[in-house]
């Protein structure tokens, strides 16, 4: 263990806190135990600028309970709620897509400015010029907005023919391929401002800018004054006190610097991760650190280097451990690495180009798998010392998936540590009865 920094106290409080480095991973120490969440996890993370910020939010913010989103609650809620697959905007989709109010808006059938000009009509009685403005043109910029999103992403949606919304389910396949930061964002913006799913999911993605949002939010509530406050979350049980620590944490929904000020934090907690995710640094480091329960390796997708010819076979070892991680909790596996982090590239599977490669992986996939796994899939093409790699990115499947790749029997996988097994009938009936309920 090496302490990065030591030392760092609250003058105020006489507390304090320590950031160590643990097996590649940064733990923040609070009087020399791991500082944990309200459920027990650590507070620990492989992104160094991101855990020596919140050392810092922890020194320099002496009412964690304080009013507003911060860095802190953002970490925390994503390891105490996201991270343990607790995700219950997934889990309650289809329900609460069909009560957001710009869903609810958009299948309406009516142009945006007629939408927004009735959205108006909704607004109090006692509703002033200032916010009879707001409301109509924060309707029509979201509504405009949301088509752009659409336009951007219909044709990366595999939508099923017999699916009753097909913005729905583009909606939801858009959310399910989000990052997990970009999925705590959106949940915590659902949760703490009452926004609908809509309005975070666009602010998110970069279609709102910080002061859209925090107009859409308000247009929101003006036009639904004097509502169920559980309107947009009418599932949902739970108290303040138990979701964010305090029952005195409720935002003031009537404040738009408030806000603002708490988008702009969501946004800047999110470019702590956008450098790392994108950077080759970052590849090195995850195929450094080795296989684990999470990461997997494979020299090739189809070629037998051994026998210097296409083996079905070969394609199998990639299917199951996609299989296996779309039954567990997700997990990466990087084609074209071998077992001892060397790098073979995907070159070696003698397909005419990148596009070729693609193509014939995501057919095994789509054949193997299923069409609906496509959601939870995310490939990506790079470069390492001169060659390319494949990284395939999978997130946790809400249904079974079986591996059915003609040629051999059906299996059911799952991971057990750093590799897949298959269950026999009766051990996958238990799991999938325990993992899918």
């Amino acid at each position: 263990m090496i302490f990065i920094q030591k030392t760092l106290k609250n003058q105020h409080l006489q507390q304090q806190y320590d950031l160590a480095l643990l097996d590649q991973e940064y733990i923040i120490y609070f009087q020399d135990q791991p500082l944990k969440t309200r459920c027990g996890e650590i507070f620990s993370h492989t992104n160094d600028r991101l855990m020596k910020h919140l050392l810092t939010e922890f020194q320099t913010r002496n009412d964690k309970n304080q009013p507003g989103i911060s860095y802190t609650l953002l970490f925390e809620f994503q390891k105490d709620h996201l991270n343990l697959a607790d995700d219950f905007l997934l889990r309650e989709f289809e329900m609460i897509a069909k009560r957001d109010p710009f869903i609810l808006l958009k299948t309406s059938g009516e142009k945006e400015t007629t939408i927004a000009s009735r959205s108006v009509n909704e607004l109090p009685a006692e509703a002033d010029d200032n916010a009879i403005n707001l409301a109509f043109w924060s309707f029509s910029s979201i509504l405009k907005n949301l088509n752009i999103f659409i336009e951007d992403n219909i044709g990366q949606t595999e939508l099923l023919e017999d699916h009753e919304n097909p913005l729905i389910l583009l909606l939801k396949q858009q959310y399910i391929q989000s990052s997990s930061e970009k999925k705590t964002a959106i949940q915590l913006l659902y949760l703490y401002h009452q926004s609908g799913f809509v309005l975070p999911l666009l602010f998110v993605s970069g279609k709102l800018t910080v002061s859209e949002y925090a107009k859409g939010v308000l247009a929101l509530h003006l036009r639904n004054h004097g509502a169920d406050e559980k309107k947009f979350v009418p599932f949902l049980d739970m108290p303040y006190q138990e979701l964010f620590g305090t029952a005195e944490r409720k935002p003031n929904l009537g404040d738009f610097f408030s806000i603002f000020q708490d988008g702009a934090i969501v946004l800047d907690y999110l470019s702590y991760f956008l450098l790392p995710a994108s950077s080759e640094r970052q590849t090195r480091e995850m195929i450094a650190a080795g296989e684990s329960s999470h990461l997997e390796f494979k020299s090739t997708l189809r070629w037998d280097l051994r026998a210097g010819k296409t083996n079905q076979a070969v394609e199998r070892a990639s299917l199951k451990t996609l299989c296996a991680f779309l039954n567990a909790t997700g997990g990466t596996l990087i084609i074209g690495v071998r077992d001892d982090g060397s790098i073979e590239g995907i070159e070696s599977d003698r397909l005419l180009n990148d596009d070729r490669f693609l193509l014939h992986l995501w057919t095994l996939i789509r054949t193997c798998l299923g069409r609906d796994v496509s959601p939870y899939i995310q490939t990506s093409l790079e470069k390492i010392n001169e060659k390319t790699i494949c990284v395939i990115t999978c997130s946790r499947s809400l249904r079974p998936i079986f591996l059915r790749q003609p040629g051999f029997e059906e299996e059911f996988y799952i991971r057990l540590g750093p590799s897949s097994a298959s269950l026999d009938i009766s051990e996958a009936l238990k799991y999938i009865a325990d993992r899918f309920e």
